[in-house]
């Protein structure tokens, strides 16, 4: 199975079942974005912040973290801030 990495400024519905990697980039204000398991409403895995014009990166090895043992998909929710750039990389 081939790596593949989705971007987005707000919320991000991935196809993603194992999360290899996620950044995130604060732009002109502060960002927070919650992981979660399928949708909004899903279980939050993962709290990610990033400061004005700042990049966190999270790197989760070449594995990768499933939301679930059945394989759920990561859904991105941006929490707070304005149109920060995410990327979610796995399979």
């Amino acid at each position: 199975m081939a790596k593949k990495a989705e971007t987005g400024t707000a919320d991000i519905t991935s196809t993603i079942t194992k999360m290899t990697s996620f950044t995130l980039t604060g732009g002109a204000d502060a960002a927070t974005v919650n992981l979660r398991a399928t949708s909004v409403a899903g279980t939050i895995f993962y709290v990610v912040k990033a400061a004005i014009n700042t990049t966190v990166h999270l790197n989760f090895g070449e594995d990768g973290v499933q939301a679930s043992a059945g394989g759920t998909n990561w859904y991105v929710d941006l929490s707070a801030g304005t149109t920060p750039q995410m990327t979610i990389t796995g399979y």
